[in-house]
């Protein structure tokens, strides 16, 4: 992201109230964190949206519209209260750190030490709960629990809403998604009871990222991260086995998250991060039969035969599946079918007949390969 300024704009800026922006932008984000009714959403308003005079902020109920002439004045308002603070010359307390790196976030995703002090102020509350715990006398574990996953609850919506809203890098930022995929370790770790089912992290995160911005190979491994975790088969180590509520651990479990994926592949048949996702369903999700996976196939080659799917993200899922033995013959003879259907259809035309081309050879190839 270019942090470079328009010379009238280091003008509006150099007569701006930048104080005045950071604490009416802060304002509306605790105001939401405090709401009970989900995920907000973000927008940035254009120079060209000119607000009243002192105005920085439209809201309309869980949408907040933000100036960017004010957003950009509340992060250089921001940035010198983190900075203070992590040098020693300007401690504040948790609560205006987390306001300055919330300001900070929302305009820059990738603000790598802005994430990592949310982290830190996350940690020492568990760590403060924990000594806590252990010198309680009352016995009110739970209620020193409570307190911890209220904030961890906050931080994630917040995190869901920055990564799901209209902004300029968000949906696709590595550094939001891998400090989701830490709160997430830490809810599991320490076994808060912050809802983590699977089918509602696809629809209300991965799919609205990935549909904001296509071909979103982030939000799809961070999927799969997910996944892993809900299947008690985490990646080396580096997440902690999960078999609580949310877990997918029965055939029907499996089926319902497979159904979802493949309609919205189908929904969004040029998305080749989210065929790359489902192939790997296919492989990984514990409970799918045989019959699962060959009933989807079929659905899949019917629909590009009677929608005329050219678009290589189909094919070369399709043809990936083929090979790779998950599908029966009959399977892989009702793809020859519909390949040679298609390119008599379809063949003259660029880049149908390019990409249909490609999947003739590529069979025909897997066949010799298969008789020899």
């Amino acid at each position: 992201m270019s942090r470079a300024l328009e010379g009238n704009v280091e003008a509006m800026l150099a007569t701006g109230n930048p104080q005045a922006a950071y604490e009416a932008i802060v304002d509306s984000l605790v105001s939401l964190s405090t709401s009970p009714a989900g995920r907000a959403e973000f927008e940035i308003l254009p120079y060209t949206h000119v607000l009243p005079k002192g105005q920085y902020v439209l809201r309309d109920k869980l949408s907040l519209g933000i100036s960017k002439l004010g957003l950009v004045q509340a992060f250089l308002f921001a940035r010198p209260i983190l900075m203070g603070h992590l040098d020693g010359t300007a401690p504040r307390s948790d609560e205006e750190i987390d306001a300055a790196t919330a300001v900070m976030l929302l305009l820059d995703a990738e603000h790598l030490t802005a994430a990592n002090t949310r982290k830190r102020l996350i940690a020492r509350k568990i760590k403060a709960a924990t000594a806590e715990v252990e010198d309680d006398i009352a016995g009110d574990v739970d209620g020193i629990w409570a307190r911890v996953a209220v904030d961890l609850a906050k931080e994630k919506l917040f995190v869901d809403s920055l990564l799901t809203s209209r902004l300029y890098r968000h949906n696709k930022s590595p550094t939001l998604l891998n400090h989701r995929r830490w709160l997430l370790n830490e809810i599991i770790q320490k076994q808060f009871n912050i809802d983590f089912n699977l089918r509602r992290q696809l629809q209300d995160v991965v799919f609205v990222a990935a549909e904001r911005h296509p071909q979103n190979y982030y939000a799809w491994h961070h999927a799969r991260i997910q996944a892993n975790i809900l299947l008690g088969r985490p990646q080396a180590g580096l997440e902690p086995s999960y078999d609580g509520p949310g877990s997918i651990r029965t055939s029907a479990e499996a089926q319902e998250i497979l159904k979802l994926v493949v309609d919205w592949c189908i929904s969004h048949h040029t998305d080749t991060s989210g065929w790359s996702f489902l192939y790997w369903a296919f492989i990984r999700l514990t409970g799918l039969t045989s019959n699962d996976i060959n009933a989807t196939h079929g659905r899949i080659l019917q629909l590009a035969k009677s929608l005329r799917l050219t678009n290589e993200a189909v094919w070369v899922f399709l043809r990936t599946v083929t090979a790779s033995w998950l599908v029966s013959s009959e399977r892989r003879r009702d793809f020859a079918n519909v390949l040679h259907y298609l390119y008599e259809k379809e063949g003259d035309r660029y880049p149908a007949g390019k990409v249909l081309q490609s999947a003739k050879s590529w069979f025909r190839e897997f066949e010799d390969d298969d008789n020899a």
